[in-house]
């Protein structure tokens, strides 16, 4: 399979302005969370936006879980960038 560099999933204006993300989506029973999280990364860098790229993912009968970058994690929340948790400390 040939990976793309569009995003999996476009958001309105308004909902960029409020997560700038690039959304790569993952529905898959064996996913390469690497893999995906650097499609997503340069997919975002292509774009050329400044958005931060994440990875909504599930499989079959699971939940959707999200996985992005710990300083863009803060960011969305309104705690700064410069953030760090205690395992990078």
């Amino acid at each position: 399979a040939t990976s793309q560099l569009g995003a999996d999933m476009h958001l309105s204006p308004k909902a960029a302005r409020l997560f700038p993300a690039h959304i790569e989506v993952k529905n898959v029973e064996l996913l390469n969370i690497w893999g995906a999280l650097m499609q997503a990364r340069e997919g975002a860098a292509h774009e050329k936006q400044g958005r931060s790229p994440v990875v909504f993912f599930k499989r079959s009968r699971t939940d959707l879980f999200i996985a992005m970058e710990v300083p863009d994690f803060w960011r969305f929340y309104g705690l700064g960038s410069d953030r760090r948790t205690e395992a990078h400390s």
